[in-house]
């Protein structure tokens, strides 16, 4: 199952990088070198001694704070180039408890849209603002201030979505402001298309707090745009137990969804929201399509023990006619049962499948099944004779564990 969800703050922050990385363009290239022999001091040090402080600091240690009224100086100096600005700025953010006191200031810079928009303060505040987290509540009202005004910059929006969602329900302007982006379907020019799906992500980025955007999300999940659709189903996953409420929903986009990705999704969020949907797909494991039989046991499989009213299921599908499905179910019942030695053996006998895919992920099964591999002694010795090499290697390699 494709997994979306990882270590990122998804396409708000990567665009945010990628114009904030375009805009060091050659000139501020040779601004740096230019920099190097520049006489500016700022609490009187120069800007290569801060800059390699900064990239040396350790952001955990409570004795950095030291240096956080400097940096603040830094940040705030018209005199520093505004990449060593915008430097200073997101250390500070990243120093979190221990330069609060820089807080308030960068709120200030918020109303700084300078020369170039992609370059000002106000984008590298918002940035900084959001690193601190709940910590940074107090900036949610201008923060909702800045988005709703006409002036500012499609790039400044999809940085405040972030920001926000970074807040969360620390501050309760930040999630009315979110959810009201995400429901906002009256515009369909790329722009706010664009806004509405990192809203959407925004809210999943809140996770649980953010249960009351699930009616939002229901709509979002039949959308005609696939990329929405994943968004929300991604959203509807990281609230958890409380998205229950269209497991149905979820469910019909597992099944019939014309996107891979959204499929991937749904039965993401289906596994997270828990054992509380059994009921819903438990009728779906005699599925006429393989593929929906596989998706539903590794869903029921990804909730371990809790899954044990399914057990008995699973255990029928040991003996479907798709190998996938065979694999997916003894995976699960791993999961829900352990390793039981008629379900090593059962994986053993994969191992003589043409199907490379399959040997392997049966392979790695049988690693997982412990001191119950012994079950499977007398089969691995007789596969160890098998007439095609890839069954007598796998055996081979089986049997010496």
């Amino acid at each position: 199952m494709r997994s979306y969800d990882a270590d990122r703050r998804g396409l708000i922050a990567l665009l945010t990088t990628l114009v904030l990385m375009v805009s060091l363009d050659v000139t501020s290239v040779q601004a740096v070198a230019q920099e190097s022999d520049d006489a500016v001091e700022v609490a009187g040090r120069s800007l290569q001694d801060w800059r390699r402080t900064i990239s040396e600091l350790d952001l955990q240690d409570p004795a950095s704070a030291r240096y956080v009224p400097g940096l603040i100086e830094l940040m705030q100096s018209a005199e520093v180039p505004w990449f060593t600005r915008r430097q200073a700025a997101l250390t500070l953010g990243r120093l979190g408890p221990h330069s609060v006191e820089a807080i308030p200031i960068l709120v200030g810079l918020l109303d700084d849209t300078g020369a170039d928009p992609a370059t000002a303060p106000q984008l590298w505040a918002i940035k900084a603002l959001g690193l601190y987290g709940p910590l940074a509540d107090s900036a949610a009202p201008t923060l909702v201030e800045i988005y709703r005004d006409d002036a500012t910059s499609h790039l400044a929006r999809l940085s405040i979505l972030d920001t926000l969602s970074q807040i969360g329900p620390a501050h309760p302007s930040a999630i009315p402001c979110l959810l009201s982006v995400a429901g906002d379907t009256t515009s369909l020019s790329p722009q706010p298309i664009e806004l509405r799906q990192a809203a959407i992500e925004a809210l999943g980025m809140v996770g649980s707090a953010a249960a009351i955007s699930i009616p939002v999300m229901a709509r979002a999940l039949d959308d005609h745009d696939p990329i929405t659709r994943r968004l929300a189903a991604e959203t509807l996953m990281r609230i958890g137990v409380a998205s229950e409420i269209v497991a149905p929903q979820l469910l019909e986009h597992l099944v019939a969804d014309e996107s891979v990705e959204v499929q991937d999704a749904a039965a993401n969020a289906l596994q997270a929201i828990g054992p509380l949907v059994g009921p819903f797909l438990q009728d779906w494991l005699d599925s006429d399509d393989p593929v929906v039989r596989a998706r539903i046991a590794r869903i029921i499989g990804g909730w371990g023990k809790a899954a044990h009213p399914w057990a008995r299921d699973l255990h029928v599908l040991w003996d479907d006619a798709d190998l996938h499905v065979q694999l997916a179910a003894l995976e699960a019942s791993r999961n829900v049962s352990g390793p039981q030695p008629e379900l090593v053996q059962r994986v053993v006998k994969l191992f003589t499948s043409e199907d490379r895919q399959i040997r392997r992920r049966a392979y790695l099964l049988f690693e997982r099944c412990g001191d119950h591999q012994a079950a499977a002694r007398d089969q691995l010795e007789l596969l160890r004779h098998h007439s095609e090499d890839y069954v007598r290697e796998l055996a081979e390699r089986a049997f010496a564990k």
